[in-house]
């Protein structure tokens, strides 16, 4: 078997069980990156950006509160991850998502707004560090896990 760095996943075998985690990221990088792209227009309105940045908020909080809940003491238990750095980067997240708030509400009603594309930017870079940095510390882990204790753990 390969090592299980980033280029090797796709090669294992229980890599399709990480669809559902793995898609969720890429999930919200794409929904991220498109609400920078309508913030570089004159429309959609902030306020519709900031009604769908908080949909967006909704679903990440979700997925953190599983992780935090049940996927990282399972993976503490399991292998003795450090979950630190990952639940720093959910800090971080929060901060930046507040920043992204902050420059919803205080953005024009029409026109451009660069304030919160900006804070967009910020967002979806703080995501772009934590994913990687969970992903890399969380993938190999779980594909470490024999198919039916993976099973037992995500059922």
């Amino acid at each position: 078997m390969p090592a299980l760095t980033r280029d090797n996943w796709e090669k294992h075998p229980n890599y399709p069980r990480q669809a559902l985690l793995l898609g969720s990221h890429a999930n919200f990088l794409r929904f991220t990156q498109a609400l920078i792209d309508q913030s570089k227009g004159f429309s959609p309105p902030a306020a519709r950006i900031g009604a769908e940045f908080e949909r967006l908020l909704g679903a990440l909080r979700g997925h953190e509160g599983y992780e935090e809940s049940k996927l990282y003491p399972f993976l503490t238990r399991r292998f003795g991850l450090q979950v630190w750095p990952l639940e720093a980067g959910h800090t971080l997240l929060h901060n930046r998502a507040d920043e992204v708030l902050v420059a919803v509400r205080n953005a024009p009603s029409s026109g451009p707004v660069p304030a919160v594309r900006r804070a967009l930017e910020a967002y979806r870079q703080a995501l772009v560090t934590h994913l990687r940095l969970e992903e890399d510390a969380v993938i190999p882990l779980l594909l470490k896990l024999p198919p039916a204790e993976f099973d037992r753990f995500a059922g």
